[in-house]
């Protein structure tokens, strides 16, 4: 995999919102309303990812490759997630350009990831949100030692999502 990988600036915010957009379309296509998804605005989360970026909501990083941003995630630390322990962190986003697809692009990010909050040791546990109609992401984080945490809501225009984790401290 020949991407480099960085800290996302505000700058990256169009890009992002771009693979943001495109990899809802296409991965959700089924799963989330036609009418849902063909409502997302690309300006619109632009202006959101240049307010995230600004800010310290989150930690996000981005995948370059060719000269373009190919990938990112965000992740918080700790989780936003209601009675989350202080230990545990949680990625709120990790979308790969869907050109892109199966690249290494999305592993990299998540190792990139993994590796940085191991290294602060302040971590515990790892979680994010997947639909459960979303086979292919399920089987992306199995892949990278995520497992069903035993939680399913209705969270996403009425669709079940549940939450994975994957343990960072021994």
């Amino acid at each position: 995999m020949d991407a480099t990988i960085r800290p996302a600036t505000p700058n990256d915010a169009r890009a992002i919102a771009e693979i943001h957009v495109a990899a809802w379309r296409t991965a959700y296509r089924g799963i989330v309303g036609d009418d849902e998804l063909a409502r997302m605005s690309v300006d619109q989360r632009a202006e959101r990812w240049r307010e995230i970026l600004s800010g310290d909501e989150s930690r996000t990083v981005v995948a370059e490759r060719d000269g373009a941003i190919a990938g990112y995630c965000a992740v918080f630390r700790p989780s936003r997630d209601e009675g989350a322990r202080p230990d545990t962190a949680e990625i709120a986003a990790l979308y790969v350009s869907p050109d892109r697809w199966r690249s290494g692009i999305g592993s990299a990010l998540l190792e990139e990831v993994v590796t940085e909050l191991r290294t602060e040791a302040r971590w515990a546990d790892l979680t994010l949100w997947v639909f459960a109609a979303n086979g292919p992401a399920l089987a992306f984080y199995a892949r990278h030692g995520f497992e069903n945490a035993g939680e399913t809501v209705n969270e996403y225009s009425g669709e079940p999502v549940v939450r994975l984790r994957r343990r960072l401290a021994g």
